[in-house]
Formats: structure tokens, C-alpha cells, sequence
């Protein structure tokens, strides 16, 4: 689940759109991934979760790795979507492991 929240006063927001990149070790690099979304959820739609085939859980493949790749596309109206720190949209990576864990 991800929480978008305004980095001053903690409030939750909405209107945020979020890409899914899976890795692919035949391709050697991250693709936007087919298998999963991120769509806006809950009755305040002020939370994001991932949805895919497989009841909300990512599945480590021979060719993801378990590596994913969540781009924040759109921000919510008013705010910014960029990263100052590099001058391109925040980004988080993660590796799931088949036991369940993960790591950023």
C-alpha cells in the first residue's frame, strides 16, 4: 500500500496515478509491467494499492527477480511529482524474495 501524504502537514492525499515496473532479465531492464497496477483505493481514495493476478502479492519470477519499480506519473492537483533532488519523478524500488520478505 502506498500513502501519499503532503510532506508538511501529514494530510493525506488523493489524485496521485503510480506506474508498476516489473525487471526483466530478458530485456535487461525495467518494463511496465503487465501483470500488475496501482489503482487509488479505500472510501477516502487516499491510499494506493497494487492489484494484480495473484491476490495482491508479487510473484518472483525467473525473469522480475522480484524486482519492481513504482514511478509516481501524476501528482496530485497542486503538487509536484518531481524529485528536486534528481529533476525526475520519484521513484522507490523494491526486491521481494521467494519467502516473502523484501528490501528498498
Amino acid at each position: 500500500m502506498i500513502n501519499k501524504r503532503d510532506a508538511e502537514t501529514q494530510t493525506m492525499l488523493s489524485g496521485a496515478t503510480f506506474t508498476l515496473y516489473e525487471w526483466s532479465e530478458a530485456k535487461n531492464g525495467y518494463v511496465v509491467s503487465t501483470n500488475y497496477s496501482i489503482r487509488e483505493g479505500g472510501s477516502t481514495g487516499k491510499y494506493y494499492t497494487y492489484e494484480g493476478s495473484d491476490l495482491g502479492r508479487i510473484l518472483v519470477t525467473k525473469d522480475n527477480l522480484g524486482k519492481i519499480r513504482v514511478v509516481e506519473t501524476k501528482a496530485p492537483p497542486g503538487y509536484s511529482n518531481i524529485d528536486p533532488s534528481t529533476d525526475q519523478p520519484y521513484t522507490w524500488e523494491y526486491t521481494f524474495k521467494k519467502d516473502g520478505g523484501n528490501s528498498q
